[in-house]
């Protein structure tokens, strides 16, 4: 059942590198543990955001990463996610009491942008686009026809980068 997983494939492992490029950054900036969801197969969210000083889940997410610059994202307007995780975030949102982020780590320059979905309540902070549309299938190419959730440019708060 994982063999076909992108997760097993090179492009797959370039992704699943950046991703934890991009854990290590907000492990650090946020001043959380990251606890991620198994690869092996998909799961209904990548992770959780757990409390350092407490251990409490403090938010649910989905991370996704993209080869553009932030001037691409800019240009391109929005970011196109599969819906149904943000469906599958919200009810998680809604069943533990946490808000539900989707974080994007844009690789070619390495900036980070983020949407907060829901508050700690489950409720949705964003009337999100949606459309069927043919779009990539995954990291590894392909296409596939799927409800997907537009989300804009101009309610993405960007992490700033820290003069380190």
């Amino acid at each position: 059942m994982s063999e076909g997983l992108d997760v097993n494939t090179p492009r797959g492992q370039y992704f699943r590198e950046q991703e934890e490029i991009l854990i290590r950054i907000l492990e650090k900036r946020w001043r959380v543990l990251v606890v991620q969801t198994p690869k092996r197969e998909a799961a209904a969210c990548d992770g959780f955001f757990v409390g350092v000083d407490n251990f409490e889940i403090r938010a649910v997410f989905e991370d996704k990463c993209r080869e553009l610059s932030y001037e691409q994202f800019v240009q391109a307007g929005e970011i196109i996610i599969n819906e149904s995780k943000i469906r599958k975030g919200v009810q998680l949102s809604r069943l533990l009491t946490v808000p539900f982020f989707v974080v994007v780590y844009l690789i070619h320059d390495g900036s980070i942008v983020f949407w907060k979905i829901t508050d700690h309540k489950g409720s949705e902070l964003l009337n999100l686009r949606t459309e069927k549309r043919m779009t990539n299938a995954s990291c590894n190419g392909g296409k596939a026809e799927r409800l997907n959730a537009f989300l804009p440019v101009n309610k993405s708060t960007e992490l700033k980068k820290k003069e380190e």
